[in-house]
């Protein structure tokens, strides 16, 4: 039986530091350069719109994808098969994964509006990030969860 209190505990400050990293500020620098960048000159010639719409249509299922990437990871874990050798590093790894796929939501908008040079398909991209952020964020309770499941038989 694995135990909140003696288990290694992920190291909170590191993945504080990961999160505010890739869900708060890289979306800023994103956007930032988004400003500073003039995309008129690199749009493509033709199917612009049909870009945005696809990598919309992605960004709406790809982190969808960690709710099938976190049972298979702890399935690992149970399994002995897995390189995380604590639940801390579990957590940790399933929170770096979960988070690149909300990061890859942010990239999309970003080059759709390298794509298309429409500032306006990026921004779209930014509730959803938001939302899907707010989802994945890693939290103390989704830490307390994982243990609850491994410990299930």
């Amino acid at each position: 039986m694995i135990d909140s209190r003696t288990q290694d505990q992920p190291n909170w400050r590191v993945v504080t530091i990961l999160t505010w990293a890739m869900l708060v500020v890289a979306p800023a620098v994103y956007l930032i350069i988004a400003l500073f960048v003039d995309a008129k000159g690199m749009q493509a010639p033709a199917g612009n719109d049909v870009v945005f719409y696809i990598l919309f249509v992605v960004a709406l299922t790809d982190p969808l994808l960690a709710f099938i990437i976190e049972p298979s990871e702890i399935g690992k874990f149970k399994a002995g098969k897995s390189a995380a050798k604590t639940a801390g590093n579990l957590f940790l790894t399933v929170s770096i994964v979960k988070m690149a796929m909300v990061e890859a939501v942010y990239i999309f908008g970003l080059v759709s509006y390298l794509v298309t040079g429409r500032l306006d398909y990026m921004l779209y991209f930014y509730p959803l990030g938001i939302l899907w952020s707010y989802v994945h964020w890693p939290r103390r309770e989704k830490f307390t969860r994982l243990l609850e499941e491994l410990n299930r038989p």
